[in-house]
Formats: C-alpha cells, structure tokens, sequence
C-alpha cells in the first residue's frame, strides 16, 4: 500500500532527526505518575518555589530571568502533552531561579494559547509548548507564519500514533476482527482524535484513507474529554500517542490494533505490531517541543535548550518518561528548527492534498 507522498516525506524526516520509532524500546521514556503539580487548575506551579542554585552547570545570561519563567500549554490540562510539560519543568527547576508557571490555555486548535503567548513581551519569560499541531492549525488559518513567527528552542517528544479500540465491546474481542467489523460495517465506526485540523486529527484522516478503514472521525478538545468518552462506551475508537495509550493499556482499559511506529514499543506497548506489520504502510509521530515569540534576545533561547538538554540526560528524568511511555527525543535550536521547517513544506503539500488549504 503507497503512502501519500507529502506525508512519507514527513514521517521520514520526524524518524530520521527523532529517532521516533528506535527500537522496541524507545531512545527514553519512564515513570512520573502525575504532573509537577497536582492541582487540576488550569494554571499551576510546575514547582512551589524556586529551586536552589544548580551549583554553576548552567549560568543564565545576565539579567534573565528577571521573574517568573510560564510556560503556555495550547493543550487541555491532565492529558500526554501536559503531563510531559510539567514533568520536564519539574526538572527545569533546578537550574532556572525562578518559579515556573505552566499555564494551559486550550482552544482553537492550539491557536487561543499561541495568540496569548504572541502578545507577551520578547523577554524570554513566556515560553511556547509547541507541536505540530500549531504548523497545521497555522496552515490552514494563516495565522501565523512558522517560518519566521518563532524562535525554536529544543524537541522534548516525537511520540508515535496508536490506534486503539474498546475491549469489551461486545461486537469483536481481538484486533483482526475490530478490522474486519470496520471493513464489514463501513462508516458504522467512531473513531475519536483530539483536536480540529490539527496533527491528531489530519493524520487520522491519512490513516483512514491510506488503509482503507472508513470510520467516522470524532474530534474532542483534548485527552481529557476524549477518555471518558471513550471508557463510557460512548465512543468505538480512539486514535492517540504512546504515551497516552500505556497506562489505559495495563488497566485493561483499551486494546491496541498498531503502533505507526517502524518498529515496535515492546516494552510499553507489549504484543501490539506495527502498521507494517498489519499492511498499513505509514509512520506517523506527535512531535512537541518548545519555541519563543521571534524576537528573543538568542543567549536566553541557547539558556534555555541546554536547561532542557541537561534535564533530557538527567537518569530520574529519563526514568519518569520511560515509566510515562513518553519517547524522551531532545534535539536542539538547530536540529529542531530544520524539522518544524520540514513539517512546515511537508504539511502544506498534505492539506493540499485533503482539500483543507487551495
């Protein structure tokens, strides 16, 4: 089966520079059962104070931070991008010294929270969490210009997509026959993404189109609203990461068809194949990293990435990731600006080719 061209070009790329789908067990994923901060609200320390002094390994530029560092999550509280932000800036804490707010401002396909962070000053005290969601949602609303709009700081996960389906629907029990009732029943299957027009969401309809299987698509705004959705039996299907998928997984609470990954997720994903291996020739990743509003001074966006290279390389860190399924894939300002680029051409020819963009 033939990938659609623009969408082969990206995968590759996201595989060649994430290391996406390295091995059956990923370059480094772990544990951390719940966010930084437990408070459920929207906008929450990701540490109750600073930390102290990370003893001279990293020295920020002169005058910065000059107060509280926030980070905006375009993206629901309590899901895998938020769980993955808190848990890194857990870990930033001991190098920035100052607090660090995280803040989810979801909506809009990404674009409420990226709006907001677009009108704070270029002082490096707001931080963008970044996906590939912003290249689409910007794609097909020309909001904003990727190209030249933000300052790319570093890559934190390139987190594979997994295709999942209720186990306890009494119509199927394994995968071959969820995809035979797919086949047998065209259109009579819900499948749920997170988000409009965004990453989730159009490679799902790639998916769709690339293997064949005909499922109504269902878009919710986030992880959070999709789940319970999902486990009420409200919902067939669910498309989601790797991250996402692991814990629902060992709670018996979803069964797994594929991982579009190149090669398996054994020790998170235990006995689920690839799409290869099942027929469906795609490789599909969520990469979601961090940005700045064009414009910050380039000693703080350096400052920056080597906070979050050095947590990336710290083994409790990495551990936490592992233990939360999440691929831990740092790549610095050079390396992950060349791949949002990429994503930026690759996704113009893909929205080009669903009808989204003229």
């Amino acid at each position: 089966m033939k990938k659609a061209l623009a969408f082969l070009l990206l995968t590759a790329m996201i595989l060649a520079l994430a290391a996406c789908g390295a091995s059956g067990t990923p370059a480094s994923t772990a544990p951390s059962a719940a966010p930084a901060s437990q408070a459920p609200a929207s906008q929450a320390p990701a540490s109750e104070a600073p930390a102290a002094p990370n003893d001279g390994k990293l020295v920020p530029p002169d005058g910065f931070p000059s107060g509280p560092v926030t980070i905006i999550v375009p993206q629901s509280a309590g899901g895998g991008t938020d769980t993955g932000v808190r848990l890194l800036m857990k870990y930033a804490q001991e190098y920035i010294p100052q607090p660090i707010v995280v803040e989810n401002l979801p909506g809009g396909s990404t674009i409420v929270g990226i709006t907001e962070a677009m009108g704070k000053p270029t002082d490096g005290l707001t931080v963008i969490q970044f996906a590939t969601a912003t290249i689409l949602a910007t794609g097909v609303g020309h909001q904003f210009d990727c190209t030249k709009d933000f300052d790319y700081i570093s890559l934190q996960v390139a987190d594979p997509r997994v295709l999942c389906f209720n186990p306890n629907d009494s119509r199927y029990s394994t995968a071959d026959e969820f995809l035979q009732y797919v086949k047998d029943h065209p259109g009579e299957i819900t499948i749920g993404v997170t988000g409009l027009n965004n990453a989730s969401h159009i490679s799902c309809e790639v998916f769709k189109k690339e293997s064949g299987l005909n499922m109504e698509t269902v878009n919710f705004d986030g992880q959070a609203t999709m789940k319970p959705v999902f486990l009420g039996g409200e919902l067939d299907a669910v498309w989601q990461s790797v991250g996402e998928t692991k814990p629902m997984l060992a709670e018996g609470q979803c069964a797994c068809v594929c991982v579009l990954s190149e090669e398996r997720f054994e020790d998170d994903l235990p006995g689920v194949p690839t799409g290869k291996e099942i027929g469906i020739d795609l490789v599909s990743c969520s990469n979601r990293g961090y940005a700045y509003k064009a414009g910050v001074d380039k000693a703080i966006v350096d400052y920056m990435a080597a906070v979050f290279k050095a947590v990336s390389e710290d083994p409790a860190y990495i551990e936490e990731m592992k233990n939360l399924g999440l691929p831990n894939s740092y790549m610095g300002p050079e390396e992950y600006t060349k791949l949002c680029l990429s994503e930026v051409d690759s996704y113009a020819v893909v929205l080009k080719d669903l009808g989204l963009v003229q």
